[in-house]
């Protein structure tokens, strides 16, 4: 069995871990509805979170930019734009 890591509460093998860049996680529960940090340059990387639900946010450090995770995927609050 390969090593494996734990990165914000993702399991990946060891070397297999996508680069998150700035992203970091601030808390989380047990319904995966979890709080982030990033500068505004890796947004499209939220993408890469994979165990958040409905309801999880990210605070763009450098900007306030304030995202929401939605059946639609990550959305500027206020937005409601979808990231591509």
């Amino acid at each position: 069995m390969p090593a494996q890591v734990l990165i914000m509460g993702m399991l990946f093998n060891l070397g297999s871990a996508p680069d998150f860049g700035s992203i970091y996680m601030v808390s989380r529960n047990a319904d995966n509805v979890n709080e982030y940090g990033l500068d505004s340059a890796d947004v499209q990387k939220l993408s890469l979170i994979t165990n958040c639900n409905y309801g999880s946010t990210a605070l763009c450090d450098d900007t306030g930019g304030l995202y929401r995770y939605t059946k639609s995927g990550w959305v500027l609050f206020g937005a409601g734009e979808a990231l591509s």
